[in-house]
């Protein structure tokens, strides 16, 4: 269990990880692990091939799961739920995996992609309680992403326009 890094400051994470390079033998698994009440539950930096699988990450000051500038590292099976930002935020990331989350319970959107990051698998998660004005379950910002099997639930956009499921071409 990784709880509690002190006071709420953008430089206490529950795990960070930078420049970890998948390619030169190096490697990170975050397993079975419970990370909560930090600023970020966990930040990826600069890292390739970084695995995070049956985790449950909740309640973190920032973003449950931060992944920056970062490249096929892969979300599987975790539980990230009561971010007071996004549950999970790809900022300048490429060619990660989403698969098989429950996302739950944010402040804001619950899978953020901002506009630097691009092919990305966002596929199969539960998506729901995203329900602040204008906040989405999934906001892709990026390009070339792939969003496909993810269920959605109880957002506030979902009551005002059509939701809707990107399925595969």
């Amino acid at each position: 269990e990784i709880k509690y890094m002190g006071g709420n400051s953008d430089t206490k994470y529950g795990i960070y990880a930078e420049t970890v390079d998948a390619a030169a033998d190096e490697g990170l698994i975050i397993e079975s692990s419970s990370i909560h009440d930090n600023y970020n539950g966990v930040h990826l930096a600069t890292s390739t091939g970084v695995l995070l699988s049956g985790n449950i990450i909740f309640g973190n000051t920032n973003d449950g799961v931060l992944i920056q500038n970062s490249s096929s590292s892969t979300l599987y099976r975790n539980v990230i739920a009561s971010s007071t930002l996004y549950n999970i935020e790809l900022a300048n990331g490429d060619s990660n995996r989403v698969v098989n989350n429950t996302i739950a319970t944010s402040s804001d959107d619950g899978i953020f992609l901002d506009s630097n990051s691009s092919s990305n698998l966002i596929q199969n998660n539960i998506v729901s309680n995203h329900t602040g004005a204008s906040k989405e379950g999934i906001d892709d910002d990026g390009s070339s992403n792939t969003i496909r099997f993810n269920f959605f639930f109880n957002h506030k956009l979902c009551q005002l326009f059509e939701c809707y499921f990107r399925l595969p071409s």
